[in-house]
Parts: C-alpha cells; structure tokens; sequence
C-alpha cells in the first residue's frame, strides 16, 4: 500500500494545506459580518469600503482554495486508481 500512497503523496499534502486555508478563509467571514454591522451600528460609514472589500476578499479566497482541493482530490483519485490497474494488470500479464 505504501508504494501507492508515495504516488499520491504530494496531492494529499497540497489537499490538507489548503484545506486548512480554506477553514482559515471561512472562518473570518462571519467575523467580517459583524465588523460590517457594528460599523453600521456606530455610523462609521467610512469603514463599510474596506469591510466590504475584505469580504469580497476572503469568498474569493475561500472559493479559489476549495477549487484547488478539488482538483488534488480528482488527482488523488485517478493517480491512486491508474498505478492501481497497471499494477493488477502486469500481475495478469505475468500469469
């Protein structure tokens, strides 16, 4: 199993790295919210650009992170079932 894993190895870690970017990103988003309400509330309206343009920011962020995951999980996947099935069929060959 470790020789499949060694394959597939790089996808994974990118996988986890942004992943945990990703809950970084969506983690600040309801922080960004309530900056925004507060600041509504306090009729500080010259902070509402820069709370907005944060914001817009960090949805950004968040989806560009999740489509990278989404891409290394395809990699893994197909990587994994590819050096899979040469495998099994050199063992059938060899038969």
């Amino acid at each position: 199993m470790k020789k499949y894993i060694r394959h597939v190895i790089k996808y994974i870690l990118v996988d986890i790295l942004f992943d945990i970017l990703c809950t970084i990103f969506a983690a600040y988003i309801p922080v960004m919210q309530k900056e925004l309400f507060d600041s509504l509330a306090e009729n500080m309206l010259s902070r509402i650009p820069a709370i907005i343009a944060v914001f817009i920011l960090l949805q950004g962020l968040s989806c560009v992170c999740v489509y990278i995951c989404m891409i290394c999980t395809w990699k893994t996947a197909i990587t994994f079932e590819k050096t899979l099935k040469t495998d099994f069929i050199r063992a059938l060959l060899k038969q």
